[in-house]
């Protein structure tokens, strides 16, 4: 609350002497230095200056001058919106989303069946089970649900390893040191180019190796790398939809990158399910398929980080 707006966002709007008061803030604080010594003293750009109207605008205003007010609003509106059903915006627009869709599927899935997965093994583990793959996991898990209602205990006798909950803080606290090591080499043009390619390339072969784990520790090391790359990459598309796309169009984008996100994490919820009562295999090959697809997608986008303010 007390951070600044957005020069580049005021100067979008045609509001270039508040753009230049917040540039001059900044200054200040940043420099340490008188704002009047700021060395820019006149801003300029594509879109015309309305500093003017938008001052008066705090002014009381009769009805129908707040209705008239409102229409053109929402007339400016839509005109911000065309663009993104227009070229280049549209393919780029499809691109991201299907990426994010994807790549968010994938993600939670894994993320929120880890639980189970890890809580399954250790019950194994200490019942003397000697195999404790994926699969026997996954066969372990659809004979509990399927047994017959008869055959199960009215009260209910759960003993929880500690070690599963363990697990589950190992896994985050990789998460966190990953994004701590990372976020400092994304200042390399060539890391930040090129990241979101390597790591859903890599993804890719981590999400299908989960299916040739044998134990938890290797289950636990192979999930938490998986899961660290996503994170890295659902914040990297983020990031480079703010670079990518207009200051105007950007809110409303961002909203739909994380609305078909939140659809795949529903839908990878309902459809995990039902590949694991298919068979051992078919879950991990529907990961590694979507996974693919997020792949392809990132290989086409492109981002021109020294393109004018918009």
């Amino acid at each position: 609350m007390f951070l600044p707006e957005s020069p580049k966002f005021l100067m979008a709007q045609g509001n270039y002497n508040k753009a230049l008061k917040c540039l001059q803030r900044i200054y200040h604080i940043n420099k340490r230095k008188s704002r009047d010594s700021y060395p820019v003293k006149h801003l300029t750009d594509a879109v015309p200056d309305r500093s003017e109207t938008l001052e008066e605008s705090g002014r009381s205003s009769s009805l129908k001058e707040r209705f008239q007010k409102a229409k053109e609003k929402f007339l400016e509106g839509a005109r911000q919106i065309k663009p993104m059903f227009r070229k280049p915006y549209l393919s780029i627009s499809i691109q991201v989303y299907c990426l994010h869709f994807c790549q968010i599927t994938c993600v939670n899935s894994v993320r929120l069946w880890l639980p189970q997965i890890f809580a399954t093994m250790h019950v194994m583990e200490t019942q003397g089970f000697n195999d404790t793959s994926m699969c026997a996991v996954v066969e372990h898990n659809n004979l509990a649900l399927t047994r017959n209602s008869a055959e199960k205990k009215e009260e209910c006798d759960l003993h929880h390893s500690p070690d599963s909950y363990l697990d589950n803080i190992t896994v985050s606290a990789i998460g966190l040191l990953g994004f701590i090591l990372i976020f400092p080499l994304l200042r390399i043009r060539l890391v930040a180019n090129h990241i979101l390619k390597v790591f859903l390339f890599c993804s890719t072969f981590l999400v299908g190796g989960l299916y040739f784990c044998k134990d938890s520790l290797v289950t636990m090391l192979v999930s938490a790398i998986y899961l660290t790359l996503m994170g890295i990459c659902a914040t990297t598309i983020i990031s480079m939809s703010v670079v990518i796309f207009p200051t105007l169009m950007r809110t409303m984008v961002l909203m739909l990158i994380m609305t078909f996100g939140r659809f795949g994490s529903v839908s990878g919820n309902i459809m995990l399910p039902i590949f694991m009562q298919m068979s051992c295999l078919a879950p991990f090959l529907w990961l590694c398929t979507l996974m693919s697809v997020a792949f392809f997608f990132s290989v086409f986008l492109k981002v021109d980080d020294q393109q004018a303010l918009a």
